[in-house]
């Protein structure tokens, strides 16, 4: 599985609004990276099956995958790049009002949604994220 580094950074309305959040947006990222497994375990399973479970142990990650408009039809391969918050030693950071958050995931992983997320469900006012495969080292070097 190729894996990459993921940047994000999310600026909140105060340096106040952000540290009133900081602990919700990690439990957030905790449960996303528990669905995860959940979900690796499960791939494949009846969705009739599936679902009700993972609503149930997973109500923040379900309530954010109908944010993104995921269809909860399937199971298996339409919650790929949805799903990745990780790994458990990577936790997010307080600049002031910005919020920051880096960490591996797989390469393909879409973070447009989870950046939906931090705006619509935590108030976060301007976010944006890039891979480390967008970077180009050589770019930051002046000669």
């Amino acid at each position: 599985m190729g894996e990459a580094t993921y940047y994000a950074k999310a600026r909140f309305k105060s340096e106040e609004d952000l540290a009133s959040k900081m602990g919700k947006i990690e439990e957030f990222i905790k449960e996303g990276r528990l669905a995860y497994e959940f979900w690796q375990g499960n791939r494949g399973e009846n969705p009739s099956d599936f679902w009700p479970i993972f609503k149930e142990k997973f109500p923040e990650v379900f309530d954010y995958l109908h944010l993104c408009k995921e269809p909860l039809n399937d199971c298996n391969n339409s919650l790929a790049g949805k799903l990745d918050f990780g790994y458990e030693y990577s936790t997010p950071e307080q600049d002031g009002d910005v919020w920051l958050f880096y960490t591996t995931v797989w390469h393909v992983a879409d973070w447009y949604p989870f950046m939906d997320y931090l705006e619509t469900k935590f108030g976060a006012v301007k976010t944006a994220w890039l891979s480390d495969e967008c970077l180009d080292p050589f770019d930051s070097l002046t000669v």
